[in-house]
């Protein structure tokens, strides 16, 4: 899955992020795995969208 995941990245012409959670599931629903992907996704979303809200 991960490597269909950069497949599809690779073709994207936006800024994107793959990042894997050690241990997880593609359903997130090992303990605080979706906290982490929740965690990533805000932090990946102040760092690119809140700057372009701003302008």
């Amino acid at each position: 899955m991960v490597e269909f995941n950069r497949d599809a990245g690779a073709r994207l012409t936006t800024e994107h992020e793959i990042a894997v959670v050690p241990g997880a599931t593609s359903l997130f629903v090992e303990p605080a795995a979706l906290e982490q992907v929740m965690d990533r996704t805000i932090d990946w979303l102040n760092r690119w969208l809140l700057p372009r809200l701003a302008q």
